[in-house]
């Protein structure tokens, strides 16, 4: 059932390099990096900018949140293509 089609055929070389635990590595690595820039982000923005307004504080801690959570949605297929180009030589192999 390899024979014909693409998708059976993708697996199938994925089995047989070896690829699936370091594309799981990959995407752990780049998911941990992203979370923790959104997270760092975040904090950053609750603890260092204090606005007299609580409201107002309120408010700017949920944007920049909310910003950072979607700078970091559009930022991880870049981070997963760098970080698996970091493990290039070892596909090489």
């Amino acid at each position: 059932m390899t024979g014909r089609y693409p998708l059976s055929k993708t697996l199938a070389s994925l089995k047989k390099g070896g690829l699936i635990p370091l594309i799981f590595l990959s995407a752990f690595v780049s998911l941990t990096v992203v979370i923790g820039g959104a997270i760092g982000i975040t904090w950053g923005s609750a603890y260092l900018i204090e606005i007299e307004l609580g409201w107002l504080d309120t408010v700017v801690n949920l944007l920049v949140g909310i910003l950072s959570g979607v700078g970091a949605w559009f930022l991880f297929p870049v981070f997963s293509v760098l970080i698996a180009g970091a493990f290039q030589e070892t596909v090489i192999k």
